[in-house]
Parts: C-alpha cells; sequence; structure tokens
C-alpha cells in the first residue's frame, strides 16, 4: 500500500486553504497607495458619467468588486444594509464592478438588482482602475479621507474591519 496519494491529497488541500484563508484576511493600509488621493471616471450602470472627485468632501467606502466572487455577494447585503443604511448621511458607499465575465455593465446591473443595492454601482469594464488601485484579490475596500486620501484597505470581506474604519471615519 502506497502513501504517497494520501500525502500529496493532504498537502494539496493544505495548500488550498492556506490560500483561501490569504483571501479573506483583511490588511490595514495599501503601501502602494495609502495617503495617497485618488481620483478616476467611470460610468455607472445607467450609462452615465462619474467622477469620484464627485462625491469630494464627503468620505467613501470604495467597493471594488466581481460579480462572480462569493465573498463579494456575501459583502454587498452587509455594505447596503450595515454601512450604507447607518452611515450614509456621513460617508458615501460606492461599487466599482471589475474582472466581469462577460457584459460588464449588463452583469454589474444583475449584481446591484439582485441585492437590492441602492448605493452608487460603477463599472470599470476594461480593469484599469483595480490595476491603478493595485487589487489583486475581490474584494477590496478602500477607506478613503473626504480629500479622497486612501486611509486604510481591506482585503477580502471583513465585516468587523469595514464596520471599526467606517465607524472612525464618521466620527471625525
Amino acid at each position: 500500500m502506497s502513501f504517497k496519494k494520501p500525502i500529496q491529497l493532504i498537502l494539496a488541500a493544505a495548500a488550498v486553504a492556506l490560500l483561501v484563508s490569504g483571501i479573506n484576511r483583511a490588511q490595514s493600509g495599501s503601501p502602494a497607495r495609502e495617503g495617497k488621493p485618488i481620483d478616476f471616471t467611470l460610468t455607472d450602470v445607467n450609462g452615465k458619467t462619474v467622477n469620484l472627485s464627485d462625491f469630494k468632501s464627503k468620505p467613501v467606502l470604495l467597493d471594488v468588486f466581481a460579480h462572480w466572487c462569493p465573498p463579494c455577494n456575501e459583502e454587498a447585503p452587509h455594505l447596503e444594509n450595515e454601512i450604507h443604511r447607518k452611515y450614509g448621511e456621513k460617508i458615501q458607499v460606492i461599487g466599482v464592478a471589475t474582472f466581469a465575465r462577460g457584459d460588464a455593465v449588463e452583469l454589474a446591473k444583475e449584481f446591484k438588482d439582485k441585492h437590492g443595492l441602492t448605493y452608487p454601482m460603477l463599472v470599470d469594464r476594461d480593469n484599469k482602475i483595480a490595476e491603478q488601485l493595485g487589487v489583486q484579490v475581490v474584494p477590496t475596500n478602500f477607506i478613503l479621507d473626504e480629500n479622497h486620501n486612501i486611509v486604510a484597505t481591506i482585503v477580502g470581506f471583513d465585516a468587523d474591519a469595514i464596520e471599526q474604519q467606517v465607524s472612525n471615519l464618521a466620527k471625525k
């Protein structure tokens, strides 16, 4: 009887578990972008051109997500119900759909409708904003101050980290 196959299966399972846990871990700070203001222009799901600077003077939670991503689908109702509705007067939530597998606009619309999202939903058709921000894992949330400087980056869905960052910014 050979133990080689079971050991290989155990090692492969351990590698997958480490990868998945790394994807869902929250990280504070974005070394490449922290403290730097950002701005960009995208279209929303209705075709309207939107500049991030349109939301100047208000802190922003920028959620970069993909329609096919399970943690993104888990996170979206939380952002709507626990962040947007609770802090909407003080913090602007903005979704940025990226890494689409198909018609980016249609898939973003379906995602927004599926989750009953009322905050602005922008479409990063060619993934340029995701690349500009260094997004490698979705969801990635950028917490921006009122001047749109990145004050924190949360990689993966971490409800507690999002709540803590947003509540701290809302107190200012």
